[in-house]
């Protein structure tokens, strides 16, 4: 009986365990800037694939901005072309202030697909109040071979971007196995009731 309740607890246990953990990270050396505010470029970004097919969860990413800059920004995820951003946004974040060296934004967990290519970017178009522009943003040489630096002075609607610039921004980007979905709770009590049901025959039978 011990046995079944062990096995029982393990096939509960499994579906919550998820895979590896990843992560890209550039490494910085220089900057490239004006950052923000109302002549600087108001959105930065990094272009990127999944670490691997295994991989495919970006948990959180991280660039890294210089003193300077002021006011708030946000962060977002969208699939990327090779010239623009596809569609509408995978994942947009709440604005939050820009801090001094690391800015992370925790996306929750988005899966995405390692055959395409994504864009993962901070901006301040909308949020920032402007002030300050001569903040940069960490930039790294060319040392990623699944994606590059991108930048838009215009707006976010329009679309246009400088790409093929041969660099990529200093970045930090966590990712983990897709999360396998746990057991709804009506088939835990369904597994837990047929459990009690066989530790009760057991119990009859030894005491009989």
């Amino acid at each position: 009986m011990k046995h079944v309740i062990r096995l029982a607890a393990f096939m509960i246990a499994v579906p919550a365990i998820a895979g590896a953990q990843a992560s890209i990270i550039t490494a910085g050396g220089s900057f490239i800037g004006p950052w923000g505010g109302a002549v600087g470029t108001p959105t930065y970004g990094q272009t990127f694939v999944t670490p691997d097919a295994v991989n495919t969860r970006l948990d959180s990413f991280t660039f890294f901005i210089t003193p300077g800059a002021t006011g708030n920004l946000f962060g977002a995820v969208y699939q990327w072309s090779g010239t623009q951003t596809l569609g509408s946004a995978l994942f947009t974040s709440a604005a939050q202030s820009i801090a001094v060296g690391a800015n992370t934004i925790n996306t929750g967990g988005i899966v995405l697909d390692p055959t395409l290519q994504y864009v993962a970017f901070l901006s301040t178009e909308g949020v920032s109040d402007g002030t300050n522009n001569e903040s940069s943003m960490g930039r790294a040489r060319d040392n990623y071979a699944g994606g590059e630096f991108v930048y838009t002075n215009g707006t976010l609607a329009s679309n246009v971007w400088q790409y093929g610039l041969g660099d990529d921004l200093q970045a930090e980007m966590q990712f983990n196995g897709a999360v396998v979905a746990t057991p709804e709770p009506a088939s835990m009590l369904l597994l837990g009731s047929g459990l009690l049901g066989v530790y009760g025959v057991a119990r009859r039978r030894r005491a009989g």
